[in-house]
């Protein structure tokens, strides 16, 4: 699949109980908690686990409990095969970040953080920080200004989305800019924090602390694309040093980061380790995109059983390839399923591969039973079934009625229904067993409102229709969704093909004046392919920019 962008949250995102499911399942996981509390001077395991809040919420014992849970997630993840194709770090989240990424070891980012944490102490520097929620930036920065000259030090200290902002600096000049603030935001929030994190307050410690990093000997190139803080990629060891020597007393500018993530192709991103923070700033920020919060063993199997594989039938081209695109996009491996095509299956596949994502392309005609099943026994070998399956295959024989030849209705409604039939039938075992599926049909408007000259086809994606609902409601219950898309006209060969006069004709049909792209039907299939369409079943959704 796809590697996602791997996110790792700050401070407060601790939970009484994180992590307990990993030592319990993994020695491994065991020991890295016992060296991590043994170098803390922490009990993590029974304050990570047995509270009470007030001790996990406590500097240290959150920072490295956060770090190491989210460390270990990371490292759950991989052994489930998901990898990530790049890191970032919210705050304190930029250790578990680099670590993952490969620029710097476990142990040594350990070391910075605990001394971080220690001088912060050794010098006195206390502060505050707030939450400012629905305000706009200049006014917020106009406000931190005024009080700095009256010489109440507060900043920005993480621009969370264009609206969304975390104040820090001294106490009293952090609640009276929250209090300014008030009435020209949606929300102000104080945050439990006692230290002025992201200001140039923390500067002394970032001097008591330069030795620390200056004797990290694992500093290195990030291996995995690592995007700092400032909203840039760290491409080198020496940025990385930089960044763990200073990271703390300059803004964090999330939004930078993950749009600059988003502009590099990342639209699948996972929050890794505690708490559901980063994939609640994601709707903030870029709607576009999926953020799913992963820091249990439970999560993770989850992701597993409901990201794997993806079978796209008629997948060589057209709607078919970009919904292969759309959800090697999303995730997901892809499989191409093709009646002779052998060329265009191999482009597609190609193409999914240039992009960082697995694919493969497997001959099958679905009007042969035998091809079909053992199209379905191949993907159980291989790749351990389908979790989401597109029907997308299908023809046209157009003719007026009364010289439609049989063997043309016979062959439209062998290939576009039965067809479909024999698909779903060789992969829904798979999917009960598993206790989670995505069925989607492709259709038409056709098969709804009828058209002129495709008696046959009419038949066969109404047919499809009443096959889509009826199916959804026998696995309404089994945790598998079945839905249907309905393309109206859309740029593929066969507009392509029109004389200029009937494509004149189509188009004043539609109210949106332009045929459809597959790119925009391949989008509804990623939804409706997706988690967050997990309440949706039996339903035909229409794509056919505003036929009646």
């Amino acid at each position: 699949m796809i590697q996602p962008g791997f996110l790792f949250s700050g401070q407060l995102s601790e939970t009484v109980g994180m992590g307990r499911d990993f030592v319990e399942s993994n020695s491994d996981a065991r020991e890295l908690f016992e060296r991590t509390s043994a170098r803390c001077g922490r009990d993590l395991e029974r304050i990570l686990f047995d509270g009470p809040p007030e001790a996990l919420h406590e500097n240290l014992a959150a920072q490295a409990g956060v770090y190491l849970v989210s460390t270990l997630a990371a490292r759950a993840l991989e052994q489930n095969g998901v990898r990530p194709g790049a890191t970032a770090g919210y705050s304190l989240g930029n250790y578990a970040a680099l670590v993952v990424a490969q620029a710097v070891s476990y142990d040594d980012a350990l070391e910075v953080l605990i001394a971080v944490e220690r001088e912060t102490e050794r010098l006195g520097i206390r502060g505050s920080m707030g939450a400012v929620v629905g305000a706009r930036r200049e006014a917020v920065e106009e406000i931190c200004a005024a009080l700095r000259d009256r010489g109440r030090p507060v900043w920005i200290g993480n621009v969370n989305a264009s609206t969304q902002f975390v104040l820090t600096g001294e106490a009293k000049a952090v609640e009276e800019a929250l209090a300014l603030l008030t009435p020209k935001s949606l929300s102000v929030l104080p945050l439990p924090m006692s230290w002025p994190i992201h200001s140039p307050l923390m500067a002394r410690v970032a001097e008591a602390v330069a030795p620390v990093v200056a004797a990290c000997s694992s500093i290195r190139d990030p291996a995995v694309p690592y995007y700092g803080p400032d909203g840039k990629r760290a491409r080198t060891g020496q940025r990385v040093r930089e960044l763990l020597a200073t990271e703390f007393i300059h803004p964090t500018l999330w939004n930078e980061t993950y749009e600059a993530m988003v502009s590099d192709g990342f639209r699948s991103f996972l929050e890794v380790g505690p708490g559901d923070m980063l994939s609640k700033m994601s709707r903030w920020i870029d709607r576009t995109t999926v953020c799913r919060p992963i820091g249990s063993l439970e999560a993770i199997g989850q992701l597993a059983a409901a990201s794997a594989t993806a079978l796209v039938t008629g997948g060589s081209r057209g709607i078919g390839r970009a919904i292969a695109l759309e959800l090697s996009a999303a995730g997901h491996r892809v499989v191409v399923s093709y009646r002779q095509d052998d060329a265009r299956a191999n482009e597609t596949v190609a193409e999914i591969r240039t992009r960082g994502g697995e694919a493969a392309a497997i001959a099958a005609d679905v009007t042969k039973a035998t091809e079909v099943r053992a199209l379905g026994e191949r993907l159980s070998a291989e790749f351990g079934g389908a979790d989401v399956l597109v029907n997308n295959a299908g023809v046209i024989k157009d003719s007026l009625f009364p010289f439609m030849k049989e063997e043309d209705w016979d062959f439209v409604l062998d290939t576009d229904l039965k067809g479909a039939f024999r698909v779903t039938k060789s992969v829904v075992r798979g999917m009960l067993h598993k206790g989670w599926g995505r069925i989607v049909n492709v259709v038409s408007v056709s098969g709804i409102s009828g058209h002129v000259g495709q008696t046959n086809y009419s038949a066969a994606k109404g047919g499809l229709i009443a096959f889509t609902k009826a199916l959804a409601l026998e696995l309404a219950t089994r945790g598998i969704t079945v839905n249907a898309v309905a393309p109206g006209l859309v740029s593929t060969e066969i507009i392509a093909h029109l004389k200029e006069d009937a494509r004149a004709e189509f188009l004043r049909r539609i109210p949106m004046a332009r045929f459809g792209d597959a790119a925009e039907i391949a989008a509804v299939v990623g939804f409706l392919a997706s988690e967050r369409a997990s309440y949706v079943t039996g339903q035909v959704w229409r794509v056919d920019g505003g036929m009646a």
